[in-house]
């Protein structure tokens, strides 16, 4: 069986950029994936060795993400970085924070990326091939106002004052605007102050609380599934079922959603409005071999059934669609 053997030597790492990669959930020659599957360590890469070795991760077929959930982990000059394919792209976010959402990548531009830093990201012409899975990166001047966080609570946005585009003073002029000011900063001492303590509640909860974490529901055999080929039944179904779904009360409060793009972001309730479980992955539409039922093969979530247009089943628990 043939293995990755990329390790570089001195020369390799004096002629350019290194990338020390790891694998998991994957076997050395990317034909095995699966929990079972340990992880490995690949050592320090030259750039040609890891675009190669992107080109074959990016490339595994779709059917191979039923059984596991593979991942390259790779240290470079930006830092340390998880790395998932996505129908023959790369999807990208900080290893050390699973709350960042995923970047999408082409294979050639990622190396480029991980070798570089935001300051040299600043200096640098503004074009560059880096999608966000909630949105655009934006492009515009530096004077521009900051925008809200990617990553803002799921439920709603923090109201936040943004300065203006010159960061001049309030004149005479706008003394209306000038009154609301004080009130304006009231609200949002009063809306910090209230996160701090929700986050010292769930802290709390995760520290001290009950583990009321269920195992996730066992995956079928790979041989009961087969990926939906068809690029129209695929979007079809996407337009039947992407959105946000939840449960009712009777059975804990979760929030599922899935994205057109082919992630999912699932949220686990404890008490109160403290977060017991934050997963995201990626999911596949699939056929069941014996009826031909449209189903979704979800990370970490397994299968998830589709009912009609309003409901899924996911883990024994009816999720319906959020207006």
């Amino acid at each position: 069986m043939a293995t990755l053997t990329y390790s570089t030597g001195p020369a390799g790492r004096a002629s350019g950029p290194t990338f020390r990669v790891s694998t998991r959930e994957i076997s050395l020659d990317l034909a095995t994936v699966g929990p079972s599957e340990s992880p490995n360590e690949l050592g320090a890469l030259n750039e040609l060795a890891f675009r190669e070795l992107l080109a074959r991760f990016a490339s595994l077929p779709a059917v191979k993400l039923l059984d596991g959930d593979p991942q390259l982990v790779v240290s470079a000059k930006r830092g340390r970085y998880v790395i998932v394919p996505s129908g023959g792209q790369l999807l990208v976010r900080p290893a050390n924070d699973s709350q960042q959402p995923f970047a999408k990548f082409f294979v050639e531009d990622l190396p480029r990326y991980l070798d570089s830093t935001n300051q040299q990201d600043q200096a640098q012409s503004p074009a560059k091939n880096i999608q966000t899975l909630i949105g655009a990166a934006s492009q515009s001047a530096a004077s521009r106002a900051p925008l809200i966080p990617e990553n803002a609570p799921i439920y709603g946005d923090i109201p936040v004052s943004r300065p203006t585009a010159t960061g001049a003073t309030t004149s005479s002029a706008h003394a209306p605007t000038a009154t609301a000011t004080p009130l304006v900063r009231r609200g949002v001492i009063y809306a910090i102050v209230a996160l701090l303590l929700l986050a010292a509640a769930g802290a709390g909860w995760l520290f001290y609380g009950p583990n009321s974490s269920e195992p996730l529901t066992p995956a079928r055999a790979p041989g009961e599934f087969e990926v939906v080929a068809s690029a129209d039944l695929v979007s079809s179904l996407k337009k039947r079922f992407v959105g946000m779904y939840a449960t009712s009360g009777d059975s804990g409060e979760r929030l599922l959603e899935l994205r057109a793009d082919g992630t999912f972001h699932y949220q686990e309730f404890g008490a109160g409005v403290s977060t017991t479980a934050n997963r995201r992955g990626t999911y596949t539409f699939a056929l069941r071999t014996t009826n031909k039922a449209p189903l979704i093969r979800a990370s970490q979530l397994g299968t998830i059934e589709l009912g009609d247009d309003k409901n899924l089943l996911c883990q024994g628990v009816t999720y319906t669609r959020l207006p």
